[in-house]
């Protein structure tokens, strides 16, 4: 089992916060994870400076056959 976090604080050219984290889970399907369990969305401020736009989190519990070295040369 593996355990990934998952945060935005900027719109981007794919739409709000919650659609770039709703992306990233998405690319998990697409490349063989297999989603066991995601958190609930929790809203934190940006750290150090907490006058910057707050962070969209969410934990995700994926299981993934593939070694994990492989998984994260695909955020690349």
């Amino acid at each position: 089992m593996i355990h990934i976090n998952i945060g935005s604080n900027l719109e981007s050219k794919y739409g709000s916060r919650f659609k770039n984290i709703n992306l990233a889970i998405n690319l998990l399907v697409e490349s063989k994870a297999k989603i066991l369990k995601i958190s609930n969305f929790y809203e934190t401020p940006s750290y150090p400076n907490q006058r910057f736009p707050k962070f969209l989190n969410v934990g995700v519990a994926i299981d993934y056959e593939n070694n994990f070295h492989k998984l994260l040369h695909l955020s690349k």
